[in-house]
Order: structure tokens, then sequence, then C-alpha cells
């Protein structure tokens, strides 16, 4: 484990040190056409460049989850929370948290992997299932007075349970409800945390998977229940990718800001994207997430904060004219990068922009259709990048090597 985080260390050392100067970006491993565009436009639009203004800076907006990284940081952070039981809810709030947010419990779920084998099974009954795994674990976990230590409530069928069938409701509900209220369902795991301290969890999750294989995990829950057997894969292991890196500070050197627009909350983001260890160096008023309430005393409540965009498809469009575009003089992005159907919109609601970069994971519906037009030809404003999900790397290719 020493060894990779060592190595992990030095291969961003190498990174910081090559991307701090004002000039091109390194080579790496950019695909070559996307290596020359962006050198292009960072030259055409940068500090070198006799147009510009420095009261009038361009500016760039990155997705975070599976474009500044490899793999989802809200997602390993929930399989962190599970793996160690890092909740500040009683069973009773557990039960408000996680049916307030739900329309109609009674919703069937989409059969996610096929894990339901045609059973119709409902929110309510997995919740019932998930809960009572709680219950017993509240119980006897010895953080809440009870009689078995952390290792000892893990190798429990409840604990098992409870796991697998959460992280599975979790990738089922997105099917199975709007999106609207699937972004915000898992949200409610955050209750009772102040903003620093989901930083500061983040971190530590982050630091736990970095030392991690990226690879699929194969779990069945422990008990039918309800709901039934369950077996759940869970990607996991966590990269910051390199050129992404790189890309952001060279774009800084030479006078191009840098804003983060995610769909993952806003906190979780900051615990990486501002922590001066990871090197991607964003102020806090220059990341936007998904922002929640907070009661009285700081901590997160239930519900998303009244009046702010939910940072997905339409809502980044939403928050890029909102909070960005006003400091910039109204201007438009002059690069925006993302990977997901949740970064389609602002890859086309702006036609000043000059160019969309697409982390390629052979994605269908819309984000699909745009890799599509930027494998056509090299004069499309859609940069594809390729990336080898095994290593959380960038290869020189427009295509991915997906996940084994």
């Amino acid at each position: 484990m020493l060894k990779r985080v060592f190595v992990a260390a030095v291969l961003f050392a190498a990174v910081f040190s090559s991307a701090a100067q004002v000039g091109p970006l390194p080579r790496m491993n950019w695909e070559q056409g996307n290596y020359d565009a962006l050198n292009g436009l960072i030259r055409q639009n940068g500090v070198l460049s006799p147009s510009y203004n420095p009261e009038d800076r361009p500016y760039a907006v990155f997705d975070f989850d599976n474009t500044i990284s490899c793999n989802d940081i809200s997602e390993t952070l929930i399989e962190y929370m599970l793996d160690n039981l890092l909740f500040k809810m009683t069973p009773g709030q557990f039960h408000a948290a996680f049916y307030e947010s739900l329309p109609d419990p009674d919703v069937p779920l989409h059969d996610w992997q096929g894990s339901l084998k045609g059973r119709k099974v409902t929110a309510s009954q997995m919740l019932a299932d998930i809960e009572k795994d709680y219950g017993y674990i509240w119980k006897h976990y010895s953080a809440n007075g009870g009689d078995k230590s952390l290792e000892q409530i893990r190798k429990t069928r409840w604990f098992r349970d409870f796991k697998v069938k959460f992280r599975w409701l979790y990738d089922s509900i997105y099917e199975s409800v709007p999106n609207g209220i699937s972004d915000r369902w898992y949200l409610h795991m955050f209750m009772g945390y102040t903003p620093e301290e989901i930083q500061a969890l983040t971190s530590r999750s982050v630091d736990y998977w970095m030392t991690k294989p990226l690879r699929r995990t194969v779990s069945v829950s422990g008990r039918r229940g309800r709901s039934g057997r369950i077996r759940s894969s869970v990607y996991t292991g966590f990269r910051l990718i390199p050129e992404m890196v790189s890309l952001i500070n060279v774009l800084r050197d030479n006078g191009i800001d840098v804003y983060i627009c995610s769909a993952s909350q806003e906190d979780v983001v900051e615990g990486a994207a501002c922590n001066p260890k990871y090197g991607l160096g964003f102020d806090p008023g220059h990341v936007f997430g998904i922002r929640l309430n907070q009661d009285s005393s700081g901590r997160v409540a239930s519900g998303l904060l009244p009046g702010y965009p939910v940072t997905w498809g339409p809502g980044k469009v939403e928050a890029i004219k909102a909070f960005m575009a006003p400091a910039h003089h109204g201007r438009e992005p002059l690069l925006v990068c993302g990977d997901s159907n949740g970064d389609y919109d602002m890859m086309v609601m702006f036609p000043g922009l000059g160019n969309a970069l697409i982390v390629n994971k052979n994605a269908g519906g819309k984000i699909g259709s745009l890799c599509k037009e930027g494998l056509s030809g090299p004069a499309s404003r859609y940069l594809v990048q390729g990336r080898d999900e095994n290593e959380g790397r960038f290869i020189p290719s427009k295509e991915p090597v997906l996940l084994k």
C-alpha cells in the first residue's frame, strides 16, 4: 500500500512541475488531435494571445466525476460510509430521511443488474429490509453503546444485508424515479454533518480508495427479508486523472479561469478539489455542486437548498449563467469538459463555446450522439478522449479501454 501511495505522489509531483508554466500542455497520454486542439485553444485565448485582456478573462468549466476523476467521488464515498458505518442518524431519523424524498414508496424498482430475477420489489419493501438491518446495527454497535465492535458487526448477516441492499437501491432508484428525485435521495446520508466534516470525510475516502485497484466488487445480501436475496456489483477504487490535473493547472497558468460544476454534493467535491494535497488548486468559490439545507447549528438537514439549481443537465447551464458568466462580463465558457448525459446541456447550449472535451465511456443517450459527432472528423468542436478504466488514466486514443 505504501508503495502505491509513493508512486502516486511521484506521478502527481511530476504533473505539477511540468504544468507550472505559461505555455503548452505536457504531452502525456492525450490523443494527438485533442492535444493539438487544446493547445491551440490555450494559445489563442491565454496570456500569450495578443488579444488577451486580464480584465476579461476567459474561463473553462469541468464536470468532476469520471471527468477529472476515474470513478465517482460520491459513489466511492457511499461505499466508504457503509463500510465504516459513518451515519449520524438514529433508526427513527433514518426512516424519516430515506422515505421523505420518495413521493411513492410503492413504486416498483428497476431490476438493476438483473438481481431481482423477475421479482417485483417496491422501494418500500427494500427500505423495510434496510431499516431492520440498520436497527440491529444501531442497537449492537459499540459506538452506540452496543456489544459489538465494527469488525464484529461487519461479520453479521445484518451488516451484509444493509450494505448490499442500500447500495443496490441507490443504483436502482436512478432508473425507477425521475432524475430530480433520484439525484437527492442518497444525500440524506450526510444528515448531521457540517460542511467541514463532509470535506474531511471525503478526503479520508479518497485517500483510502486511491490505494485500492479499480475493479468490480460483487457482494450478496445477508438475508432474504421482504425483498429477497440481492446480488450487487460495485465499481471500487478511485483516481484523479493526471492529464486533467495538468490541463486545469496549465489553463490557470495561461490566464484562463477554471470552475467545477458537478452533480455531486458540493462539500464532497470540495473535499478533493480544494484540498492542497491533491494538486487541483480550486478555491471554494469556483466549485459548484448540489447544495443541501442546513439547520441552525450549520449541520446538514433534510432537503436541497431552496432557489439553487440542481447541478445536473439543464441545471449546469443555469449555474454557469447565474454564477460564472457574471464574473466574466457575461461571456460564455471557452471550454467545457464532461463524460455523461448530465453534461450534455452545457456542451450544446453555448454557441460561443470553443471546445467540449468528452471523456469517452462508450455511453449512450445524448452524450453518445456528441461522441459520434466528435469521432466523425477533426473539424468537430467535440473532442473525444479515451481512457483506460482499469488503470485510471488517459490513453492516446479516442476509444476507451473499459473495465474488465
